[in-house]
């Protein structure tokens, strides 16, 4: 049986411990994350998974006293402590180390929290561009999705001489056309609904007239928006009252339930080499008729 993690919060410090790497990482006041290899030698890292979400009301303090104590992150641990709590509890301590303000910033993303955090201790202006526009400073934080870096800082530290900047700039060094258009197309966005495959489809979208277009119309722009506006295989299918319909629902803020499906249906036509037209969809249901004509 595969050894179950381990995860713990001592003295400021998240710790966890993988059947492969160990983790420790603080996140206040100078964010610090180290991860090593079995039997290797720690390094700094960027931790790539979610550190923070939503409070759930449970007080934990900062001083761990509520999570297991790290000298309990053994393979024994998960015999005397219930995984899915032992965990809960560490993340819920580590989080509450946190500023309110900074924890409020970050929660809400789904991935790639760590740049955002760093970024957030590093420069003032970086809680004024937060506010003003969340995903926009998402981009700024995780350049490296967009940019290759050219040395060894951190993404972090190639956002700093960015961060005050006008938000039409941030976007021309990131990729992004660089308009005023473009930026309120970013604070539609929902924080829970972008990733680093999205982000980067987002940057083409933007610069299709078609993309475009859509996405300066619709409103809020969800991860089921996203999926249909950026694909370039969906997109000609699409259409503003589609759009619209699933900006509405809340099946669609973190997933693409109808993408999805749309994507199946024409993977479905083509290797059956079925002679069946791709229409334009005006509706989910529709999509779903589609999806059904060709299954059947």
């Amino acid at each position: 049986m595969m050894p179950t993690p381990k995860f713990c919060f001592q003295s400021g410090e998240l710790a966890i411990s993988t059947p492969t790497r160990l983790y420790r990482i603080r996140g206040w006041p100078e964010p610090r994350a180290f991860e090593k290899v079995r039997d290797g030698d720690w390094k700094k890292c960027q931790p790539e998974f979610r550190l923070v979400k939503p409070h759930t009301g449970v007080n934990f303090t900062a001083s761990g006293a509520s999570s297991p104590c790290e000298d309990s992150c053994g393979p024994d641990l998960a015999q005397t402590v219930d995984a899915p709590d032992q965990k809960r509890k560490a993340f819920e301590a580590f989080r509450s180390q946190l500023p309110q303000r900074v924890a409020q910033v970050i929660e809400h993303f789904q991935s790639h929290q760590w740049n955002l955090l760093e970024l957030l201790s590093k420069e003032n202006a970086a809680h004024d561009l937060a506010e003003s526009n969340a995903v926009l400073f998402w981009c700024l934080a995780n350049n490296d999705q967009f940019r290759r870096p050219c040395g060894l800082a951190s993404p972090a530290e190639y956002a700093r001489p960015y961060v005050a900047r006008r938000q039409r700039e941030i976007l021309g060094w990131l990729g992004f056309p660089e308009s005023e258009a473009s930026v309120k197309v970013m604070r539609k966005i929902i924080p829970e609904a972008i990733t680093a495959l999205y982000a980067r489809m987002l940057r083409r979208a933007v610069a299709d007239p078609l993309a475009a277009h859509f996405l300066s119309h619709v409103r809020p722009i969800n991860s089921g928006v996203l999926g249909l506006a950026c694909n370039r295989e969906l997109l000609p299918f699409t259409t503003a009252r589609l759009l619209a319909e699933v900006a509405r629902s809340d099946e669609e803020i973190i997933r693409q339930p109808t993408a999805d499906l749309l994507l199946d249906a024409i993977y479905l036509a083509v290797m059956s080499r079925l002679r069946l037209p791709v229409p334009l969809f005006v509706s989910v249901a529709s999509v779903q008729e589609y999806h059904d004509r060709v299954i059947g």
